[in-house]
């Protein structure tokens, strides 16, 4: 039954890699990749069969610790190998985090309203990056109207000084299973009329 369950996670465990293996990725990397993979959750497996076997909650905790390195790891190879879209062309470039890669990018806008927002992610220190939009929203051509920051999380909105323009910017980072920052910029705003 213990070993059923170590199979079971580990076809799981495989069936996740090879999901998760991008489309833009050669032949050879992506081989080499689900092979190192393959090999860090088979570890895992055995960690896991050990930890059933056990009991112990000392194998349990390792388990768990390992899985979600393995976990963060991928979702890094799938995120390297992502190409970067452009943020909207009206799109503020203060409001890009320059060591950021763009996944995703909208805009709803019109002639007289802006609605745009962009979805960027980052492997630098979660910190490095609320410092930045903290920073940038205390130059005197913006006013932070609030912020909130909980753990490695953070939101800040802000509105550009002298119009009915705002940002509104969301901060996340989940230390168990991944590398990266998640930033999502919100911008919108009435460009007809002026505070």
């Amino acid at each position: 039954m213990k070993k059923n369950f170590a199979i079971s996670f580990l076809m799981v465990a495989l069936a996740l890699v090879l999901v998760g293996c991008g489309k833009q990725q050669t032949q050879e990397a992506k081989i080499l990749d689900t092979a190192q993979n393959i090999q860090d959750l088979a570890k895992v497996a055995d960690q896991a069969q050990k930890a059933g076997e056990t009991g112990s909650p000392e194998d349990l905790a390792k388990m768990i610790q390992n899985y979600a390195e393995v976990a963060a790891n991928m979702e890094l190879q799938e995120f390297e190998r992502t190409e970067a879209v452009d943020a909207p062309s009206s799109f503020p470039k203060e409001l890009i985090y320059s060591n950021g890669k763009i996944v995703a990018a909208s805009d709803n806008s019109d002639e007289s309203y802006i609605d745009q927002d962009i979805t960027l992610k980052t492997t630098d220190d979660a910190q490095k990056v609320k410092t930045y939009y903290k920073d940038l929203f205390s130059q005197p051509s913006w006013k932070i109207t609030s912020q909130s920051t909980e753990g490695d999380s953070a939101n800040f909105k802000a509105q550009k000084v002298g119009t009915n323009l705002t940002a509104d910017v969301d901060i996340s980072f989940n230390q168990v299973g991944s590398k990266l920052v998640e930033v999502v910029v919100y911008y919108s705003g009435d460009t007809g009329s002026t505070n």
